[in-house]
């Protein structure tokens, strides 16, 4: 039987493992550059974050670069250095992967058959590929890495470009969490540097970890948001949710459900922590702001699609079409 360390003990015994290292003071060193892969953008042995919002193109903008590092020809005018490339894709799947590879290759007249030499898809979009989650150990929270890291390490070897596409199905753990976001970011700069490639993590975020601002918007609603205010995945759930005026919209079949609440389902859902003063707030859960009104705009923290009350929706509709749901600012 394996003996059980108390924990104080553990402490103590990582308080003396020195994680800091010593370093000569060397003002004559000289420094050498690594050749990036994509020159000035893919560098190797680094994590190169390439974010923005869903539909910006990002997938698309990962699939060329890597056609052009399989191919070894220049893109944009920089040069890229040929090698094999690995496209972990978490989000779409290889069928969708190879369309868009064949795609690129054409627009770009690129040879079709060095293309399919050199790059290697694995994908993680059909299960729960997660290269790390986030466990609770003596009652702290880490992530630990799961069996896709170890995979994605294994499949990497010898190649010089890494695209892992995207960082939300990638990082199962807490996104406001700056720690584990900073240990997330260490482990992919591991995989890179074991192999002197570039890894290049698609991202709907610029900056990861950030609760609330830190990352472009499109300026349209007048509220700030914090991400996955309710938990990680696992904690989703299904709610009732207060939102008196919504629940009197009538539904589609013409019948009124519950007199103040509608019906919603919350997977990774957030909050809204401020609104602005021509800002509605239609629904509350547990005093959180979880749907908000802006003329004819509608955020939802809580996916009402997934249920069989169309109220939300209904309101939506009257709300476009200059109805009575619509407030006097629409």
């Amino acid at each position: 039987m394996s003996k059980v360390i108390p924990i104080e003990e553990r402490a103590a015994a990582e308080l003396k493992a020195r994680t800091l290292r010593s370093a000569p003071t060397n003002l004559s060193a000289h420094i050498t550059l690594p050749v990036p892969v994509v020159e000035s953008l893919v560098p190797r042995g680094e994590v190169t974050l390439v974010g923005g919002h869903g539909g910006a193109g990002k997938s698309v903008l990962g699939l060329i670069l890597a056609a052009h590092v399989a191919a070894g020809k220049t893109w944009a005018g920089l040069t890229c250095t040929q090698g094999r490339v690995l496209i972990a894709s978490l989000e779409d799947d290889a069928n969708l992967v190879n369309y868009r590879l064949s795609r690129i290759a054409d627009a770009y007249a690129l040879d079709r058959d060095v293309i399919e030499d050199n790059i290697t898809i694995v994908d993680g979009s059909d299960t729960d590929a997660a290269l790390v989650s986030e466990m609770s150990e003596y009652g702290t929270a880490r992530i630990i890495d799961m069996a896709a890291m170890e995979e994605l390490r294994e499949d990497a070897d010898g190649c010089v470009l890494i695209v892992v596409d995207n960082a939300s199905d990638a990082f199962d753990g807490n996104e406001n969490n700056r720690r584990q976001v900073r240990g997330f970011m260490r482990r992919l700069k591991q995989v890179a540097r074991e192999n002197d490639a570039g890894l290049i993590l698609l991202s709907r975020h610029i900056v990861p970890g950030e609760m609330i601002g830190g990352q472009p918007t499109l300026g349209l609603l007048d509220v700030d948001v914090i991400r996955n205010a309710f938990g990680r995945q696992v904690d989703s759930f299904e709610a009732d949710i207060h939102a008196p005026e919504v629940a009197s919209t009538p539904m589609d079949d013409g019948t009124v459900g519950s007199a103040d609440s509608v019906r919603g389902v919350f997977i990774r859902a957030p909050i809204v922590e401020n609104a602005g003063p021509n800002v509605r707030i239609l629904a509350r859960y547990d005093d959180k702001i979880v749907l908000v009104q802006q003329g004819n705009l509608l955020a939802s923290a809580f996916h009402p699609e997934l249920t069989d009350d169309t109220r939300v929706h209904r309101y939506f509709l009257d709300v476009v079409a200059g109805g009575d749901a619509a407030s006097d600012d629409a």
